[in-house]
């Protein structure tokens, strides 16, 4: 069976991957129920010590906008007439709140994680720089719109350098201007900076590797539903008749290498009980979106795969690799419970992500650890959801979800 461990692409959330069942964060669910409920969306806290008007004040300056707060900022906070819900909306509002969508932004994609592997080499310097700019410019040319139109948009920005990567057309030009994605291609998922941060150099994700893009997958769950996958182990793998996967999940991968590894598609969940509990719901369905993309977020097709080092494709045969390229359909709900949607490739995945209703609660997860580095509680979680879905689904009603959560105004718990 397939064995994993902790992925190396971690996020402040650690994500992890293979069998198993995955968490979610909804720590204190029981806990709110014996305080009672504000709101039946938003659990309830016991907060023994508000934040003062200065504290509100300081800490929104730190979160959002990177530093500290002005004398203006904190003499207004002494006013009595002070609003601090005001002060918020009209915060979110000035240029300076760029700075936390930036933030925000490069720390979900992980875009840190993007590295030359030749400092010396100048023009692949400038284009990693580039690409660590790629998803964030996407999103602050398009602040208004709603958080599920960059999963599945087609128009996003290129330089002249990261154009070439899409095979665009942009010649003789400074900055980042508007380009098409290809139809291979969608939304976050499909940008060449995305690929590449979710394939780290220590465990480059490919369809025909061991890994089987499962790392992406992983990631991808994070961005969506907020969740993690339970590491696995090389433990028992469960009793019982394993889950099976949906008859719209392909089944020609049933890849094993030579030395005993279970690594396909299909065959890991057929390995155990314990490992089709990801596998069957997540890993399976999910990793056929990203078979048309290489280590580097480049584009593969059936007359790449004899030229892929032998080492790399574990003792399969490229007629059987290229079968299992040639497999694009797949389907899957990020609802829990719901019936798998059909689709193709990772445009097709785009487009069931851009219309799943598990965003505004990812971002209830994200926008707390990866804007402030706090664990966010159901009171904080459920505040930017209710924020987010009545806001008109934008980043921004998400964020003052965030910052108008009793969660964050209080002082002490």
């Amino acid at each position: 069976m397939r064995s994993f461990s902790v992925l190396s692409f971690v996020f402040p959330i650690a994500l992890g991957m293979g069998c198993g069942s995955f968490k979610k964060d909804t720590k204190a669910a029981s806990e709110a129920s014996s305080v009672g409920l504000k709101d039946p969306n938003i659990p309830a806290i016991q907060c023994k010590s508000p934040k003062s008007s200065k504290q509100l004040v300081t800490n929104f300056a730190q979160d959002l906008y990177g530093r500290s707060p002005t004398e203006a900022e904190l003499k207004l906070a002494d006013d009595p007439a002070f609003s601090y819900e005001k002060y918020v909306t009209e915060g979110l509002l000035k240029p300076e709140s760029d700075n936390g969508v930036s933030k925000f932004v490069a720390s979900l994609f992980r875009v840190s994680n993007l590295k030359a592997t030749n400092l010396r080499d100048a023009n692949e310097v400038a284009l990693i720089t580039d690409l660590k700019q790629e998803p964030v410019t996407l999103v602050l040319r398009n602040k208004d719109k709603p958080w599920s139109y960059f999963w599945n948009t087609k128009d996003v920005y290129c330089t002249e350098r990261t154009a070439k990567l899409y095979d665009y057309p942009v010649f003789n030009t400074e900055g980042y201007v508007t380009c098409k994605l290809p139809e291979e291609r969608s939304g976050f998922l499909g940008l060449v900076s995305v690929l590449r941060a979710t394939s780290p150099e220590n465990n480059p994700q490919a369809f025909y590797r061991t890994n089987n893009n499962y790392h992406r997958v992983a990631a991808t769950l994070y961005f969506v539903k907020g969740i993690q996958l339970a590491a696995a182990t090389n433990g028992p793998k469960g009793e019982g008749r394993p889950l099976p996967m949906a008859d719209c999940v392909p089944t020609t991968d049933m890849r094993k290498s030579k030395d005993g590894l279970i690594f396909g598609t299909a065959s890991v969940p057929l390995a155990g009980q314990a490992c089709s509990g990801c596998h069957s719901n997540y890993n399976g369905p999910l990793s056929v979106a990203f078979r048309r993309f290489g280590t580097k977020g480049e584009i593969l097709n059936l007359e790449d795969i004899p030229r892929i080092r032998g080492d790399e494709k574990a003792g399969i045969s490229d007629n059987y690799l290229k079968a299992i390229l040639a497999e694009q359909h797949s389907c899957w709900s990020a609802e829990d419970g719901a019936p798998p949607i059909p689709f193709v490739g990772l445009a097709g995945l785009a487009d069931v992500v851009a219309e799943s209703s598990t965003l505004g609660y990812a971002l209830g997860i994200q926008i707390p650890t990866l804007l402030a580095n706090v664990t966010p509680d159901p009171n904080m979680t459920g505040s930017i959801e209710s924020s987010y879905k009545s806001g008109g689904e934008t980043l921004s009603s998400a964020f003052r979800g965030f910052f108008l959560s009793e969660s964050y105004k209080c002082a002490e718990k």
